[in-house]
């Protein structure tokens, strides 16, 4: 009785081996690709921001082929929302008013994940919609350079650690 039921977890465990050296097999091969997806990533984080989804996509195309170019090993079908962001995050996103298109989820990323303050080219004001409610709990302040207390509320949001929103900014 013990010998079977040793050989019936030998056998289990065989097909277990099996599906560890093909996630060892996949693990490796990712890890070989991840300086390029790093690359995509970061390059999309700093550079893409003020563009349209043609444009970002000119520019994924772009760097891959440099990367190619350079011989960095990178994921042909690298989907930068699935890297940057999980799907419980952007799930919440949507419930605070950010649309589901690739292009607001990708916006949604660019300023939660950005070192630097971003650029929103809102002319629907879907964007201002979802930052407030995100930011509501936070003591989000809202100005517009029109206003005569706009130093006040810029310089107090910089001292208390506020976040900040500029609106109606009209390009010159």
């Amino acid at each position: 009785r013990k010998m079977s039921n040793a050989t019936a977890l030998i056998e289990g465990l065989a097909g277990e081996k099996t599906r560890w050296t093909e996630a060892g097999l996949r693990f490796s091969d990712q890890i070989r690709r991840l300086v390029g997806d790093s690359l995509m990533c970061t390059g999309f984080l700093s550079y893409s921001g003020p563009f349209n989804q043609e444009f970002r996509d000119l520019l994924i195309k772009n760097w891959k082929t440099m990367c190619l170019r350079k011989k960095i090993p990178f994921s042909e079908d690298l989907d930068l929302i699935q890297m940057l962001v999980d799907n419980a995050t952007a799930g919440e996103w949507v419930l605070q008013g950010l649309p589901t298109d690739n292009l607001s989820i990708q916006n949604g990323i660019i300023v939660t994940k950005s070192t630097r303050f971003p650029l929103l080219i809102d002319p629907q004001g879907q964007a201002t919609i979802w930052i407030k409610k995100k930011e509501g709990d936070n003591e989000l302040m809202v100005s517009q350079l029109n206003n005569k207390y706009f130093r006040t509320h810029l310089e107090d949001a910089l001292s208390l650690g506020r976040p900040f929103l500029l609106e109606d900014v009209e390009r010159s």
